[in-house]
């Protein structure tokens, strides 16, 4: 009888666990489920528990992370950086994509493969909008990202023929503006 018993789990077990819900994530990845964003620290038959990065401990009940979308950043090795530039229209674009492809190119941590692209996305009255495009590792995802924008602003600012376009707010017309 012993033998039947674990016959009948064994079939019972190679047949239903393939059915069984299964989260699209394990305990250490990085995932965004809902507005929550942060490390799962543990899964447990009823919750999912997510240490955000501020230090928040956010417990979510599986009912609600399993219809939800999930976000996880961890399950590819891979991640782009995207960059959204504006410059003055009015500037040099060829010499503003040549600054941007080479800030991305000269960190260590960007990946050559694919290669760093930047594209002109539109021009919009005084501002001519750019896009750049790079991969990094998984992991050194926030930290390029935050010493590639410095890097691009350190550029722009050293450089004559191009400067980012800063936003604009004109008022005309106003009656409050005229003097009494």
């Amino acid at each position: 009888p012993a033998i039947l018993i674990v016959i009948v789990v064994a079939v019972i077990a190679f047949f239903l666990v393939p059915f069984l819900p299964r989260l699209p994530f394990v305990t250490g990845d990085m995932v965004k489920i809902k507005d929550v964003m942060g490390i799962v620290e543990a899964i447990t038959a009823y919750q999912v528990v997510v240490r955000t990065f501020d230090g928040q401990t956010v417990f979510m009940p599986k009912a609600v992370v399993m219809t939800t979308a999930i976000r996880n950043y961890s399950a590819i090795p891979n991640r782009r950086i995207e960059m959204n530039v504006d410059i003055y229209a009015s500037g040099d674009i060829e010499r503003a994509r040549a600054l941007l492809l080479e800030t991305m190119e000269l960190n260590a941590k960007v990946l050559a493969d694919p290669a760093p692209t930047v594209f002109v996305t539109g021009i919009n009255g005084e501002n001519a909008s750019l896009l750049a495009l790079c991969w990094v590792e998984n992991a050194d995802w926030f930290g390029t990202r935050d010493a590639l924008w410095v890097a691009v602003a350190a550029a722009f600012a050293d450089d004559d023929k191009v400067s980012m376009a800063l936003p604009q707010m004109q008022i005309s017309g106003s009656p409050y503006l005229e003097a009494k």
